[in-house]
């Protein structure tokens, strides 16, 4: 087989390469790649370290750990923005610096040797022009949006328990309270009603860790077992739960009976004082015409007169609750069922007082705006375990969280943690790429004929050596200055543009009103 042959270049070979025999040079390279070293790296070195010194210096102890993506500083957003902005204000700064370190490896790349013939890499004169115009920093770019938008930070709270007089329940149950209020929380599909400080300024400056007791109710209609509407009259819409115990007719109030077990056979109606945990209830309710409620079902009965009726069940669950609260969010809480003790003692103000029971029925005013039954339920028993909630504060006296601390307000800014990773990682870019042209600069200034190339592939370098004589533009000079004949107490020539034979346009030079064409 025969050996694939190179293809010759398609260019000619200058008769007379540019090898640079003379003494006098162009000078300034060392300075050059010195300075444009140094103003592209350390300036976005000096920006990273300051970035990374007020991250670390100004940020709020634990916000990392809490916020997994982002840290909160110690400093006003706005100055911290500003700061973070310098980098691109450094880096259209530094950016002809840049191209003064790269125009040395393409001055190298452009020098041709006596006896090379690979002209391929050599640019064409519209590369060559585009060289120019970068070098001169002639190029278009974008302009940057200097907009903004406003900054809303929101204040932070927090509460703990500062309480240290008796509650009185009715103000919980109307959240009038000065001392503790009920909340509610939703972890895991799970709905808590917990007891909790009331948020007085003095609280809302502090963070705390603190056990506190809460409720958590499930209720299913119980109408038809129960015989709701059977029998019923203008003046009477009986309902008769025989197995439990619970029978009578419907009132215009909600009438409740507690059992100790899920078979809900001891009720509070044969004497029984003591409850488990869970505890249960049945409830008998009186839903006026006027208000919502999903009168498809039939679980819900309609009486003579227009109103409606329902028979409901239900369970709850009393917990003993630790959580955390930090900035005005819980970031910790965990449920324990409580013992027979505190059962019995946060039970008994809802079971056997009726001064809840009105917030109790209004509470289907607003439950009954449901699709269904089931989900108009579910709604009620969030509005008990608040109610039974509220009453239960007269069962309790307010004892310390089991830590707390005060918060000292300030602005801090919310410093995402990508964003500002991906602008250290820019500037360290700039900073890495500063290093490498650098080297390359280096490497390409160690020929002699490099530094003669960058300073005559200029504007200035290519009008001398089109419009002037080539023994005085092509002469060796140690300042680009020196090319121009008039410059140097030579002859003047003037330049101007017409029409050419072509169609176009060219340029022509005069000399004492000679016409005198470009040489190349």
């Amino acid at each position: 087989m025969e050996r694939a042959q190179r293809p010759k270049s398609q260019y000619s070979t200058p008769q007379r390469p540019f090898v640079g025999t003379n003494t006098a040079r162009m000078n300034g390279k060392t300075l050059a790649i010195l300075s444009a070293f140094g103003v592209v790296t350390i300036p976005m070195l000096l920006l990273n370290a300051i970035l990374i010194e007020i991250t670390a210096k100004y940020a709020v102890p634990g916000s990392l750990k809490s916020l997994h993506t982002a840290v909160l500083v110690n400093i006003s957003s706005t100055k911290f923005a500003t700061i973070a902005t310098w980098s691109s204000t450094l880096a259209s700064i530094i950016s002809p610096f840049f191209i003064i370190l790269a125009s040395y490896p393409a001055a190298r790349s452009i020098v041709q040797s006596p006896g090379q013939t690979d002209l391929t890499r050599l640019p064409t004169p519209y590369q060559l022009a585009t060289m120019l115009e970068i070098r001169t920093g002639s190029t278009y770019g974008p302009e940057p949006d200097g907009s903004a938008g406003p900054c809303t930070l929101n204040p932070s709270a927090s509460n703990v328990f500062l309480v240290s007089s008796p509650i009185h329940p009715i103000l919980v149950l109307n959240n009038l309270s000065s001392i503790a209020v009920v909340k509610r929380h939703t972890q895991d599909r799970q709905t808590y009603q917990y007891l909790a400080p009331s948020d007085i300024s003095e609280n809302l400056r502090q963070d705390y860790t603190a056990i506190t007791y809460g409720m958590r109710s499930e209720c299913s209609p119980l109408s038809k077992v129960c015989h709701l509407g059977v029998g019923k009259i203008g003046a009477s819409t009986p309902f008769n739960c025989t197995r439990n115990g619970f029978s009578g007719a419907i009132t215009t109030s909600i009438q409740l009976q507690y059992y100790t077990d899920p078979n809900l056979s001891p009720s509070t109606a044969l004497g029984v004082r003591g409850f488990h945990n869970p505890f249960y209830f049945i409830g008998a309710v009186f839903l006026p015409s006027q208000w919502p409620a999903p009168t498809d079902d039939t679980e819900i009965v309609s009486e003579v007169h227009g109103d409606r009726s329902l028979i409901l069940r239900c369970s709850t669950t009393v917990y003993d609750i630790t959580y955390k609260v930090a900035n005005g969010s819980i970031v910790h809480f965990v449920p324990v069922k409580s013992n027979i003790s505190a059962t019995n003692a946060l039970q008994g103000p809802i079971a056997f007082t009726q001064a809840a029971d009105y917030t109790l029925q209004q509470a289907f005013s607003f439950a009954g705006s449901s699709n269904s039954v089931q989900e108009m339920l579910d709604t009620w028993a969030t509005e008990f375990d608040r109610a039974a909630m509220a009453m239960s504060a007269a069962a309790l006296k307010g004892s310390p969280a089991t830590r707390s601390q005060y918060r000292k307000p300030a602005i801090v800014a919310r410093i995402p943690l990508a964003p500002l990773v991906c602008l250290l990682i820019a500037n360290m870019l700039f900073a890495v790429a500063g290093f490498v042209l650098a080297w390359m600069a280096v490497v390409a200034g160690r020929n002699q004929e490099t530094q003669e190339v960058v300073e005559r592939m200029t504007a200035v370098g290519v009008v001398a050596d089109s419009f002037e004589r080539p023994q005085q533009a092509r002469r060796p000079v140690d300042k680009p200055e020196m090319m121009f004949e008039e410059l140097t107490g030579g002859q003047q020539r003037r330049v101007g543009v017409e029409g050419a034979e072509e169609g176009g346009y060219r340029f022509r030079t005069f000399s004492r009103g000679v016409e005198n064409l470009p040489r190349y």
